[in-house]
């Protein structure tokens, strides 16, 4: 499985404001028929306009897993197309 978010887009046009992005690629494997296991990138960068501070990196990596349930009896949503 492959995933992620595009997150905290902001473009500043006023003078002073900020302008942030924040990528975070997923890439998961299932390792049975439910369970998956992943990992994430997270990338951010951040200008800070009229600060001293100029421009701010973020950066990490970390894992996830997830467990997906296909029980017939749950359903969250209740459709009839077909």
């Amino acid at each position: 499985m492959v995933g992620g978010n595009i997150a905290d887009l902001s473009i500043g046009l006023k003078s002073g404001s900020n302008t942030t992005f924040t990528l975070n690629p997923k890439l998961g494997w299932f390792i049975q028929d439910r369970p998956a296991l992943g990992t994430e990138v997270l990338f951010g960068w951040s200008h800070l306009r009229g600060s001293d501070v100029g421009d701010i990196i973020n950066y990490g990596v970390g894992a996830f897993g997830r467990h997906y349930i296909s029980d017939p009896s749950i359903e969250v949503v209740k459709s009839d197309f077909r």
